[in-house]
């Protein structure tokens, strides 16, 4: 291998963010090597389909290549599973797939998923996959269009889970069909663009870094397959699969096949993209109109199945660190330059057989991994990761590892109004929109419009005027990812990409604010994003989570531990502690609200209202503190708006000490109540003798009830310790700690 001066780690845009593994080429390795207490923690673990140039690629940047037996793996590249098992990856591991992926890698799936989205736009917007039938359950379906074109035209039949071309024939009759075997029958592409007579398809790469908020990116170069033997439509030739298909696994078995190994020529049957578009040049053919065209149709497909995929992947997946997803597109151009979708591969080969499979493979896979952003699992101590970042130069990073509040999923129920006030509006705007429409289509009596005739709706702009720190990881990650970027093009968000959200089977909060994102920050403005997001960082805002959400040291590194349905204790318990009962002091102190983005200043945020169209959005400070009043559990605590950002030993996993007499514990409990009173649950910050006070007022009565708790079960005191951010201190609404200590000062 050669080398090369490149640096083992890849810095962050932004401060309080860790470093990414910089992947080297097969051929390369960097004379800055990551030192052995690092590489001890890299593990790859390999498959049955782990490529050569993977197993180089990853080797040559760092890692340990290990058996599929490992269990403590840290990365691999691997087949498809089922999505259940999908729940077996920890937070420190990362897969090259998503759940549900096969909703557009299996051809029946593929067509079920598009075909309804054709149903409802029409086909000038989803025309680009050619008629399909799903057997035995379309078998009369088929027949009737058989004999409605008069048996004219040729069909392709693939099983709908195969690929390399298994089971693929082409028929010109219908006696040639299986009846009831599972099948797609496709209609044939029978006027193909040939190039010396030969027909071709298209493999491109599409990258998915994310399902909620969706990513896409296109790489630029691919790879052209032709088939082996001159085109022609003489049903005599019908059964020539040399003929009819492209894929290399079939046409390197032909006499006539010809190996190319120069990536810039174009000669023998398998070409680059980048040399097509040069033969396109020189034929005088605009390329980039055909290029344009495909990545509208990429964008369309992924879409089509992006709700069940995002289903799955919030059921199934602990965190956002977790997945990313390569596809290989196979696209053929008819003879008018229109791309028609062929299929979709989940496992896209990476195998090379040439130098010219070698020279786009191996860019692409080390783009691939760097683009997926690998972590150093977090395995070591604070004081290891400094004098590795020491020795290597890194002296102004404070961590080395994988933060993992960096890519959590749950979030705070502030964060929850907001992302309930955006989709509100958003919907509103539509509707109204959709109400627009439908009056000019009333005054137009000659012609009628439509399905697709719906404006653009863009993502509400107020939605960037108060960043949460949920807000602020999800554009870090999309930046850095970014930044990364280099033959990798993103197609998903863009400036103009707000144009497919009707696409959607329902508007993601996420997607609405990096298309707002995009359409202020893009270009000459980006810098002005980033200095943005970085002063954001500067303050630790990104890493306040939710105060539900613990982070707890496992032997196999951080895991996020969601609190939040710790069992309350029972009426009978509530009883037998209340003999011991004592009164929090009105003047227990509380912790400052920060100064940056908190529950408190969205609650000043003045969201706009939505429409009569749809209903009006409840302010979010009533959203996040009201308490229904039909409830028969009401709880009200720090984790409800507040977020810790670990910066207490007590909130951070690498603290082993003894937590302090009057160290910061939290301490709620869970409180029936009748429908015609008011529950209000105060929290004491003794962590030892956690004391809770309810004020129950009713019919201007109060009574005051108080229960002592000695000691925390079952993991309460982690539970506690991480509700209470900022030294361990409870944030309490001004308006609630007033009311009770008003009921105090009463009673």
């Amino acid at each position: 291998p050669n080398c090369t001066d490149s640096p083992a780690l890849r810095r962050s845009l932004f401060a309080n963010v860790p470093p990414t593994i910089n992947f080297m080429l097969h051929n390369e390795i960097s004379t800055h090597q990551l030192p052995d207490n690092v590489r001890k923690h890299l593990k790859w673990k390999l498959s049955t389909i782990t490529p050569a140039i993977v197993k180089r690629t990853a080797s040559n940047s760092g890692y340990r290549l290990m058996r599929k037996t490992c269990q403590d793996w840290h990365a691999t590249w691997g087949k498809h599973m089922r999505s259940s098992l999908f729940k077996g990856i920890n937070e420190s591991q990362k897969i090259n797939h998503f759940p549900g992926t096969f909703n557009i890698g299996r051809k029946d799936r593929l067509w079920r998923n598009y075909h309804r989205l054709m149903l409802k736009h029409g086909k000038a917007e989803f025309g680009f996959l050619p008629r399909t039938f799903v057997l035995p359950g379309d078998a009369k379906l088929l027949r009737k269009v058989w004999e409605r074109r008069g048996a004219k035209g040729r069909w392709i039949l693939k099983p709908p889970a195969m690929a390399r071309g298994v089971g693929i024939t082409v028929v010109n009759k219908l006696s040639k069909i299986p009846k009831n075997k599972p099948l797609v029958v496709q209609r044939y592409v029978a006027r193909p663009y040939l190039i010396n007579g030969t027909k071709f398809d298209l493999r491109l790469y599409l990258l998915v870094t994310s399902i909620n908020p969706l990513r896409l990116y296109l790489y630029d170069d691919g790879l052209v397959r032709f088939a082996s033997n001159k085109y022609s439509n003489d049903s005599k030739c019908v059964d020539d699969v040399y003929m009819h298909l492209t894929n290399y696994s079939i046409n390197k078995n032909a006499s006539n096949y010809t190996q190319n190994e120069n990536s810039e020529s174009c000669q023998g049957h398998k070409w680059t993209l980048k040399s097509l578009w040069r033969h396109f040049d020189a034929e005088g053919i605009d390329h980039t109109v055909v290029w344009e065209k495909i990545k509208d149709l990429m964008i369309k497909t992924v879409i089509s199945a992006e709700n069940p995929m995002s289903n799955l992947f919030a059921s199934n997946v602990a965190s956002r660190y977790s997945c990313y997803e390569l596809f290989g597109f196979d696209i053929l151009l008819d003879s008018k330059l229109k791309p028609w979708l062929i299929e979709v591969n989940i496992s896209p080969s990476l195998q090379s057989s040439s130098s010219l499979d070698l020279d786009v493979k191996s860019h692409l896979s080390t783009e691939l991994f760097n683009m997926a952003r690998y972590h150093v699992p977090n395995k070591m101590k604070g004081v290891e990761q400094r004098e590795v970042l020491e020795s290597m130069g890194y002296e102004n990073l404070p961590s080395l590892c994988l933060d993992k509040k960096l890519y959590v999923k749950e979030i705070s129920k502030a964060e929850r109004v907001k992302h309930d006030s955006a989709i509100d509006d958003y919907k509103s705007s539509l509707a109204e929109s959709m109400a627009n429409i439908a009056d000019k289509d009333e005054k137009k009596s000659a012609s009628a419009s439509t399905k697709d005739d719906t404006s653009v709706v863009e993502p509400p702009a107020w939605i960037l005027d108060h960043l949460t720190p949920d807000d602020t990881r999800q554009l870090v990650i999309a930046e850095d990812e970014l930044a990364t970027s280099r033959r990798f093009q993103r197609i998903f968000p863009t400036t103009n990409t707000h144009r497919y959200f009707k696409y959607f089977e329902k508007p993601r909060y996420y997607n609405l604010l990096l298309s707002a994102w995009e359409q202020k920050y893009s270009g000459l403005n980006r810098e002005t994003g980033h200095q943005i997001l970085n002063n954001l960082c500067l303050a630790k805002h990104h890493l306040k989570v939710p105060a539900n959400v613990y982070m707890k040291k496992t032997s196999s590194g951080q895991q996020a531990i969601d609190i939040s349905c710790l069992a309350a204790p029972t009426s009978e318990e509530t009883k037998t502690d209340s003999n011991a009962s004592t009164v929090v002091p009105a003047s227990s102190p509380t912790a400052v609200v920060p100064n940056l983005p908190t529950a408190e200043s969205l609650q000043q945020h003045q969201f706009p209202p939505t429409s009569t169209a749809s209903s009006q959005i409840s302010p979010p400070l009533a959203a996040a503190t009201t308490m229904a009043a039909g409830e028969d559990l009401r709880r009200l605590s720090a984790s409800s708006t507040e977020m810790d950002c670990g910066e207490s030993p007590i909130g951070t996993p690498e603290y082993t000490g003894n937590l302090p007499a009057t160290g910061a514990g939290l301490d709620e409990r869970l409180i029936p109540c009748a429908s015609d009173t008011t529950d209000l649950t105060v929290v004491n910050e003794n962590y030892k003798n956690s004391t809770l006070t309810t004020t129950t007022a009713s019919n201007n009565t109060t009574a005051v009830e108080t229960t002592t708790r000695g000691g925390l079960d079952n993991g309460g005191g982690l539970a506690r310790a991480a509700a209470a951010a900022d030294g361990g201190q409870c944030h309490l609404d001004n308006e609630i700690m007033n009311h009770h200590r008003n009921n105090l000062s009463q009673n």
